[in-house]
């Protein structure tokens, strides 16, 4: 179960399972649904059977990975017929679960978590770095694509997103960022830049400014 606000890392962990799975059991036993796509019982229920407990013609592994099961736009009684049966998916069976929020008083959490306990599962968190921890993921993601950048200029970028770095805090729920953002923001940043260092004057030049990071400020 991979869940929280840094989807970025969670897609990652997700490509990572798809394309390990693919090297030794083929990229066709592998099947991704989105949960908000099925509209009715009937199809929840033949849906969910076929995936889970049927077998494939070129084999009896299968990876399934499972989106919006939580989603707002996700029929209810998908998860009651999921979690009924997951209990009943063959060993065989690799399932994952991509999820941006989840319920902990839902059944199928306490499921997965019993799971955990009998070491048949794995739950992992995923939140976005914020502060200084930010600051180092993006010097992290710049170094790994040659990027180069002032460390000013790396500084002010962080703070046009986020400015828990200087001692200011907020909810975590009124973030309005996420590392898709900037990872485009960086990106067009070193477009620009064309092989030079990018400069703090470059970021003021290209970058929004998120009014969110600033509000205390602001108030203030």
């Amino acid at each position: 179960l991979f869940h929280g606000t840094d989807t970025y890392s969670i897609a990652k962990g997700v490509s990572w399972w798809k394309a390990e799975f693919a090297k030794k059991y083929g990229k066709e036993n592998c099947t991704v649904l989105d949960c908000e796509l099925l509209t009715s019982e009937p199809e929840i229920r033949l849906t969910l059977s076929n995936l889970l407990h049927a077998a494939t013609l070129f084999s009896t592994t299968k990876l399934v990975v499972f989106k919006n099961v939580f989603s707002k736009a996700t029929k209810k009684h998908l998860l009651e017929i999921l979690t009924a049966d997951l209990e009943s998916t063959p060993p065989t069976h690799f399932i994952v679960f991509h999820e941006e929020n989840i319920d902990a008083r839902t059944s199928l959490i306490k499921l997965i978590k019993k799971l955990k306990d009998e070491g048949r599962a794995k739950i992992q968190g995923f939140l976005l770095p914020r502060g200084n921890d930010l600051l180092a993921w993006v010097r992290q993601y710049a170094h790994s694509k040659n990027m180069q950048i002032d460390e000013g200029a790396m500084v002010a970028f962080v703070h046009r997103f986020d400015s828990s770095a200087e001692g200011q805090s907020w909810d975590k729920d009124a973030v309005e960022w996420n590392l898709w953002q900037i990872i485009h923001e960086l990106e067009k940043l070193a477009s620009y830049a064309k092989g030079r260092p990018i400069m703090r004057e470059d970021v003021e030049l290209l970058v929004a400014e998120n009014p969110q990071a600033h509000i205390f400020s602001l108030v203030d």
